[in-house]
């Protein structure tokens, strides 16, 4: 079983629910159905939390280690948290897992391989519920180069295993317990020189049978400052206007005005994660893993955004390490929809503007939006289950976990 951030030996990988190929067309398109076939088998399986019966999951069962990529059904899982999902061709498929709330932190995809001839039981998939580590605390700054990690044991873990990953890298500069066989101590000392910089770093907890139930929030951050501290020039990012996570849609992006070229973006927030180019005049600067500013002919005219939640293609996530200025906000529309708010509350505020459909038929997202004045802004929205229900009830049971904005005129 692969789970949600992580790829083969304890490579992270986040699961994206949406490529960002979707999010600059300025409309999500959803994954395609699947069509009929006559040589099609059922996938069984079970989702637990710490070897107990998870209900209410969701499962999906996709084509390809993509969420976009075709659906072949989905389930809910039963009180012994058993699914079972019909139709689904032979050969290779994922199955994606979706806890019953936020103390799941994140998503469990375990690859099967299905027969037509007979009944194919899937392996087990394990979710994992989100923590806090004790030390470094977040954004501290330590003139160590070789810090000591801390955690509280998490109940019932037996074993551990911590990554340090600096801003920017693609592989661990320390780790223990993560290709090599796991630890049982609730601290690890880093027993090498870390060079000055910024590192991101987790701590995942494992039971006695070695299944995942634990795993640190996501990302957090230390500075390792050397033994004396430079004096060096302020960064013009502190000077910038304070964030807030209200977004006007003709107006302003996180206070950010539309309009706003690229440099003085960049001299105002930093350098980004990760900078796309998808034609003469289109931009895409990314800024961790959540968060993406959309810039035509060199102006701000939207982005896409998710509040702990990834945005691009889960084969690329891994390649962007860091955490921004960004990644705490939990994004607000002006109108007073906001992150987590349900279609029916949405319903509420938008009437007959919202468009689309904004619901779920046989797993498949249908578009979700709305216009203003100068803009269109796309929701995305996935199923929530409604505690003590069998699974999503309606617009109640659906909730937005994202949205791309895009001005339909371009800001002076």
């Amino acid at each position: 079983m692969t789970r949600g951030w992580e790829l083969g030996a304890g490579g992270w990988l986040a699961v994206s629910l949406w490529s960002l190929v979707a999010c600059l067309a300025c409309s999500h398109r959803p994954p395609a159905t699947a069509p009929s076939a006559a040589r099609t088998g059922t996938v069984e399986g079970r989702v637990l939390w710490n070897e107990q019966a998870v209900p209410g999951a969701h499962v999906y069962a996709t084509a390809e280690y993509n969420f976009q990529s075709t659906h072949f059904g989905d389930a809910m899982t039963d009180a012994s948290g058993h699914f079972s999902i019909r139709s689904v061709p032979p050969g290779q498929k994922y199955l994606y897992v979706f806890g019953t709330g936020q103390p799941f932190w994140v998503t469990a995809v375990t690859p099967v391989l299905v027969s037509a001839s007979a009944a194919t039981t899937a392996p087990d998939s394990h979710l994992c519920k989100g923590f806090d580590p004790t030390a470094p605390a977040p954004g501290e700054r330590l003139d160590s180069p070789r810090p000591v990690l801390k955690w509280n044991p998490y109940p019932d873990a037996t074993t551990y295993a911590v990554r340090v990953i600096r801003r920017g890298a693609n592989s661990a500069a320390f780790s223990r317990g993560d290709t090599d066989p796991h630890i049982s101590a609730t601290s690890a000392n880093v027993d090498l020189d870390l060079a000055p910089g910024v590192y991101n770093w987790r701590v995942d907890a494992f039971n006695a049978n070695g299944h995942i139930i634990g795993c640190s929030y996501f990302a957090r951050s230390f500075t390792v400052t050397g033994a004396v501290r430079p004096t060096a020039a302020p960064n013009p990012r502190d000077a910038a206007a304070p964030l807030t996570p209200r977004i006007d849609p003709d107006h302003d992006i996180f206070g950010i005005p539309l309009g706003t070229t690229v440099a003085q973006f960049v001299t105002a927030y930093g350098a980004p994660t990760g900078e796309m180019h998808v034609s003469a005049v289109d931009t895409t600067l990314l800024y961790g893993r959540s968060t993406a500013f959309f810039f035509e002919s060199d102006r701000l005219v939207g982005g896409f955004f998710r509040a702990a939640g990834y945005i691009l293609d889960m084969r690329l996530t891994d390649k962007l390490v860091g955490t921004t200025r960004f990644d705490a906000l939990r994004w607000q529309l002006s109108n007073g929809v906001e992150n987590g708010m349900s279609v029916t509350a949405i319903r509420k505020i938008l009437g007959d503007k919202l468009q689309g459909g904004c619901s779920l038929a046989t797993g498949v997202v249908r578009l979700c939006y709305f216009t203003t004045e100068n803009a269109r802004v796309d929701l995305d929205i996935l199923p929530r289950p409604i505690p003590g229900a069998a699974g999503p009830t309606g617009d109640d049971g659906i909730v937005a976990v994202g949205l791309v904005v895009r001005a339909t005129r371009r800001p002076q």
